[in-house]
C-alpha cells in the first residue's frame, strides 16, 4: 500500500491539472490524500504522480511514517517508503 499526500493549498487549480484524474482523490483545505491498495488504485497514483511532477512543477519525497526521514523520488516505483508527499510549487509575494 502507497499513501500519496498533495500538499498544494489551492485545490481549485489542482483539480483543473489533474481533470478526470481529481475524482480519484480526497480533498481537504489544501491537502489532497490518494491511498493505493489495488493494481488499478496505483495506476492512478501513477498518472496523478506523473501529472503533477511534468506539467504541474510539483516535487515528490518518499518519507517514513515515525521518523520522517525521506528522500526525493522522481518515480513513484522507486519510492523506499509508503508514504509519498508531494508538495506544490511556492510563489513568490
Amino acid at each position: 500500500m502507497i499513501q500519496i499526500r498533495i500538499l498544494n493549498g489551492n485545490n481549485a487549480r489542482l483539480r483543473a491539472l489533474l481533470g478526470d484524474l481529481a475524482a480519484h482523490v480526497e480533498m481537504k483545505r489544501g491537502d489532497a490524500m490518494l491511498t493505493c491498495e489495488t493494481e488499478e488504485q496505483l495506476m492512478v497514483g501513477r498518472a496523478i504522480f506523473e501529472k503533477l511532477l511534468t506539467t504541474g512543477g510539483y516535487t515528490a519525497f518518499s518519507v517514513q511514517e515515525g521518523t520522517g526521514e525521506s528522500e526525493m523520488v522522481k518515480e513513484l516505483d522507486k519510492a523506499t517508503y509508503p508514504l509519498i508527499v508531494i508538495v506544490g510549487p511556492n510563489a513568490g509575494g
